[in-house]
């Protein structure tokens, strides 16, 4: 039998995560921002809890159109033994859905 034993990951209430990125066309050409901000009621869910959470995108900046929202939760397994190291993912839920338009707050 092997047993290991790690540090738990820390419980985060309200935990919000937000990025705004500077979107441009032909590589270049400055068309705006727009920001994405995900929010779950706690970071850590043991098998039974439903996940609670909400992802808004605000477009009002942008010039153009967001065409393709892709949203998954994925879980990671991750073992690193001395100089070997694997990792597993598993994708829980997956979900695509058309984005807000050119200046749109969603």
């Amino acid at each position: 039998m092997l047993a290991i034993r790690e540090e738990p990951v820390k419980l985060k209430t309200d935990a919000v995560i937000e990025e705004t990125c500077e979107i441009k066309t032909w590589g270049c050409c400055s068309q705006g921002a727009s920001s994405l901000k995900a929010e779950f009621n706690k970071n850590v869910f043991t098998p039974r809890e439903d996940a609670e959470g909400e992802i808004k995108i605000n477009n009002t900046d942008c010039k153009v159109a967001v065409t393709d929202v892709c949203f998954f939760i994925e879980q990671v397994m991750s073992q690193k033994i001395k100089s070997h190291h694997q990792e597993e993912r598993i994708t829980i839920i997956k979900k695509n859905i058309p984005g807000p338009a050119a200046g749109a707050n969603w």
